[in-house]
């Protein structure tokens, strides 16, 4: 646990890009990437990566070309991933709030982008081969005994100087879904942006294709959708990249 600790908490970021005060002001950007194409890149590098390997690397490259000449002075910047500790064959008794996170760091100043998603593959893989999420769940579960020492605890994770920004994805229906007779073609989930994190993004599937929201407050970080573009961009490359 002590190490685990030091690997998601104990490497304080630069300043953050996203570390502003917000107001109640809402921008919303929406993209897609099909989600086959994304793991045919996972499964094109020489250690397989995820699919959550892939949209963060995708992100990554957004986040470059949407942040400019500030990602040089900004070589990586660290994102907070939401992991469910749950397990698909569990009982309905079983259910219950049982989520962790890992952070990881996002590589701004690499140029390749295949070489983004190789040096986030072997991260998140190092993380989950050390059951990092598992030990800050049991972490702050214990901490949740003692009510000050699990407040503390929360403010030093939630802080910007530990992540910039969260990105979750959460895998939606795998087949074709309907409401009232019409055919859902996209599914899009937004997150609300926090004080001092005035960037959320979200992403959940359905039927082959990954929604991914993009929520600001734009009058802390404005034209959130041109994000958006960067991130169509970056996925373009990258695929281009795997396949060639």
């Amino acid at each position: 646990m002590p190490a685990a600790v030091r690997r998601e908490l104990g490497h304080r970021g630069s300043h953050s890009p996203f570390d502003r005060p917000i107001s109640a002001a809402r921008e919303l950007a929406f993209t897609v990437a099909p989600l086959p194409e994304l793991k045919a890149i996972g499964a094109s590098r020489p250690t397989r990566a995820t699919v959550n390997d892939v949209l963060l690397a995708i992100v990554a490259g957004g986040l470059r070309s949407w942040l400019s000449a500030g990602a040089t002075a900004l070589p990586r910047l660290r994102a907070q991933v939401p992991v469910s500790l749950h397990h698909r064959d569990e009982g309905a008794g079983e259910l219950g709030n049982r989520d962790s996170f890992l952070n990881v760091d996002l590589p701004l100043a690499e140029a390749d982008p295949l070489t983004r998603l190789d040096r986030i593959n072997a991260e998140t893989s190092k993380r989950k081969r050390l059951d990092d999420a598992e030990e800050l769940f049991d972490l702050f579960h214990a901490l949740g005994r003692v009510k000050r020492v699990e407040e503390a605890a929360k403010r030093l994770a939630g802080s910007a100087r530990e992540f910039s920004l969260s990105i979750s994805n959460v895998p939606g229906p795998p087949a074709p879904v309907s409401v009232s007779g019409r055919r859902v073609e996209r599914l899009f989930s937004s997150s609300e942006p926090a004080a001092h994190h005035a960037l959320r993004i979200s992403a959940i599937s359905c039927a082959g294709i990954i929604g991914i929201g993009l929520c600001t407050d734009p009058e802390a970080l404005p034209d959130v959708a041109r994000l958006a573009v960067a991130m169509e961009d970056s996925y373009a490359e990258l695929r281009d990249a795997a396949i060639t």
